[in-house]
């Protein structure tokens, strides 16, 4: 598990702060070019894209997801 954030060069100190602030305990990096924002073809904030061993995209929601969404895209890219 990871977490891609879009942070462009202006916001990037501020994004580190959030990630400081929130305890993440999983790796986090930062797209400041917005590759992965491409590739990914991310439409909204946030969206959560579920990446199976073999890169492919299993599942995506954009918006908040819940325990129960985030639980069952982790059981769909571990199967």
């Amino acid at each position: 598990f990871l977490m891609i954030d879009y942070a462009k060069d202006d916001n990037i100190k501020d994004a580190k702060a959030y990630v400081s602030e929130m305890g993440f305990e999983f790796p986090v990096y930062f797209d400041i070019d917005g590759d992965a924002f491409l590739a990914y073809e991310v439409t909204a904030f946030p969206t959560t894209i579920f990446v199976d061993a073999d890169g492919y995209v299993v599942d995506r929601y954009l918006g908040t997801i819940s325990e129960e969404t985030l639980q069952s895209g982790i059981d769909k890219i571990l199967k």
